[in-house]
């Protein structure tokens, strides 16, 4: 506990609002009141690199990656993380998308404002009884990672398309599409109009087959004026897409009984595909559907499990999110600030009181010895005083003054220690 005099020039008992300020020792402390997310006791800014310039601004409500390194002042599992706006307490939207407890987690946090320019954001911690606010639904254009263990937020299942336990990436659930006796296409559709359906978005789905002989489209889409769009297609262990030319993406890599990260953006800025496999980068190709005309908007998305009995598929942690060229990415964490109370009293016309709940060892020691220097200074003074017999009212004032300010830093150190 540390212990605070200061003078004010009137009397009376009030309270001050909370002070956050910089837990590092070197760091100023400032007495002003500071917006601060109720509950919780340590934040860093976390800011954001706009790789695309002011010219390609990404808007709002964009989904922003952020990994996380295990912090002391942490619960062990994350669950306290919570990000705000620049506001300092305007809660974000985000998902826990992996993590390993007292080590590292990673998030998707939707950023509300829109991204220009060079910007920043809050994360919270430290409040030990909270559980986990992650919401992957809530935080992109579309979601499912299957732990609600129903199909209920596609549009269309068919009957083909259920949740089970048998090959999980994530979780406990996984979608399993049942290839099924009959060559016929099995369809899992979403609806992509009442989210967004002409500007640039990014598609992600782990993805594992169980047996790979035939064909699987992975981004069937279709646009209403042109036509359907085959953006990602698994044929025998090839990689295909189909945009008037039914050309490759990769050769060989599609393995079966493999869980593979498929991302593919539709890029209507450049009217282009982009596909990623496993976070590295494939390959683009003209935004054209199976005609070659061009595609300007997406009106519905297809998993389809192809002709081939026996071709099984398994799908986990799809989600659809905004997407744009040279997008905004996490630059840096700021330093850690905390956040202390600061409890005000009065104690007389002339003086106040108030205490700061940190580790003050350094600032006792301080006081106790910076007292016994004031009073040995003062007594030492006082007796050359006395053999020069210089006893004015001024040196005697004086003397009494330094000494009782001396007793003061000791014995509060001593009280305090």
């Amino acid at each position: 506990m540390m212990l605070y005099i200061a003078p004010i020039i009137f009397g009376v008992s009030y309270a001050s609002p909370a002070i956050p300020i910089e837990s590092t020792p070197n760091k100023d402390f400032t007495l002003s009141s500071e917006p601060w997310l109720s509950g919780w006791t340590y934040r860093k800014v976390v800011n954001v690199d706009h790789l695309g310039g002011i010219g390609n601004p990404a808007g709002a409500n964009y989904q922003i990656f952020v990994n996380v390194t295990y912090s002391a002042n942490m619960q062990t599992d994350f669950d306290d993380i919570r990000f705000t706006d620049n506001d300092k307490t305007t809660l974000l939207d985000h998902w826990l998308e992996i993590k390993t407890d007292s080590s590292f987690a990673s998030y998707w946090v939707e950023v509300k404002d829109s991204i220009d320019g060079d910007m920043l954001f809050y994360m919270y911690y430290g409040n030990s009884t909270v559980s986990s606010a992650s919401d992957g639904e809530t935080t992109f254009l579309f979601f499912d990672d299957f732990e609600n263990n129903n199909m209920n937020r596609w549009s269309g299942a068919g009957g083909y398309w259920t949740t089970g336990t048998a090959r999980v990436k994530r979780g406990t659930y996984s979608c399993f599409g049942d290839a099924g006796p009959t060559a016929i296409d099995r369809f899992l559709t979403h609806n992509m109009t009442p989210i967004i359906h002409d500007e640039s978005v990014l598609v992600h789905l782990w993805v594992q087959s169980e047996v790979e002989t035939s064909k699987e489209q992975f981004a069937r889409c279709y646009d209403t004026d042109a036509g359907t769009v085959d953006a990602l297609v698994g044929d025998t262990n090839d990689l295909y897409y189909d945009n008037g030319l039914y050309a490759l993406w990769e050769s060989n890599t599609y393995i079966d009984d493999t869980w593979f990260r498929f991302e593919l953006a539709l890029d209507f800025s450049s009217s282009l595909f982009r596909f990623w496999k496993d976070r590295v980068a494939v390959g683009t190709a003209d935004l054209e559907d199976n005609a070659g005309a061009p595609v300007t908007y997406i009106d519905d998305w297809n998993i389809i499990v192809d002709t081939s009995a026996g071709e099984d598929l398994w799908l986990d942690d799809v989600y659809i999110r905004r997407w744009v060229t040279g997008e905004p990415e996490f630059d840096s964490f700021g330093s850690e600030e905390e956040y202390v109370i600061v409890t005000w009293s009065a104690v007389d016309a002339t003086t106040i009181i108030f205490y700061v709940d940190v580790d003050t060892w350094a600032l006792e020691m301080l006081l106790i010895f910076g007292g016994l220097f004031v009073m040995i200074g003062s007594t030492t003074y006082a007796t050359y005083q006395i053999r020069e017999r210089n006893f004015s009212t001024d040196n005697v004032l004086y003397i009494l003054l330094m000494f009782f300010i001396g007793a003061g830093l000791f014995f509060g150190g001593i009280a305090i220690l």
